[in-house]
């Protein structure tokens, strides 16, 4: 069994490489039953940690200001939580 796992983007401060957030952008192949399990077991984990994620679907409309809006939290000093 390949227990693998990884994010398609991880926010994290340079010094100390403490993650901030977490980017996935999700494709076609995210409506099986597979892949649907893995991302609720990611998202557990993220949720766990307190790591905040943003999910992008490929096909949907106005990503960079979904980004944007993320990553405003950060910037405007806003907790992570």
């Amino acid at each position: 069994m390949r227990n693998r796992a990884s994010c398609d983007f991880v926010l994290y401060f340079k010094v100390g490489k403490t993650p901030l957030g977490v980017i996935e952008v999700d494709g076609g192949y995210h409506g099986t039953a597979r892949q649907a399990e893995r991302d609720a077991l990611k998202d557990s984990i993220l949720r766990k940690s307190e790591i905040p994620l943003l999910r992008l679907q490929t096909v949907e409309s106005h990503i960079e200001e979904k980004i944007a809006e993320f990553l405003a939290q950060w910037a405007s000093g806003a907790s992570t939580a």
